[in-house]
């Protein structure tokens, strides 16, 4: 989805009554650009971001997680070979974008715009907290 959709639906989504006292953003800003974006939306208002979480998971743990997940073809219930095995019947699919090949790019890719992003954020001045 284009950045600039994006914006605008966080930008709708956090005028909405029940964000008034504040917001969490999931995964969002993962550019540079989504957060001089960001900034700019949220300085039209008068506000600033508070924080920038950032968790630091092992790359083979997220490849484990993402690699051995199926799905059941007839109830779309999602498995985990080894954290959540599915039952014997389950007619399971392995999604295509659960390929170890195409994981390993998605984390390169998230790697490498994270890596330009939060230098970004901490000479913004927000504070940053890491957890491992």
């Amino acid at each position: 989805m284009p950045d600039e959709v994006v914006i605008g639906l966080i930008g709708t989504r956090t005028r909405e009554p029940d964000a008034a006292g504040g917001f969490l953003l999931d995964g969002f800003p993962r550019t540079v650009p989504q957060a001089v974006a960001l900034d700019a939306l949220l300085s039209t208002r008068g506000q600033a971001l508070d924080a920038v979480l950032t968790l630091e998971v092992s790359k083979d743990l997220l490849m484990e997680r993402a690699v051995l997940r199926r799905t059941d073809k007839r109830t779309g219930q999602i498995y985990h070979l080894k954290y959540k095995p599915p039952p014997p019947d389950a007619e399971l699919e392995h999604r295509a974008d659960d390929q170890e090949s195409v994981v390993k790019n998605r984390l390169e890719t998230y790697e490498r715009m994270t890596t330009e992003l939060l230098p970004t954020t901490r000479s913004a001045g927000y504070s940053a907290a890491s957890t491992g």
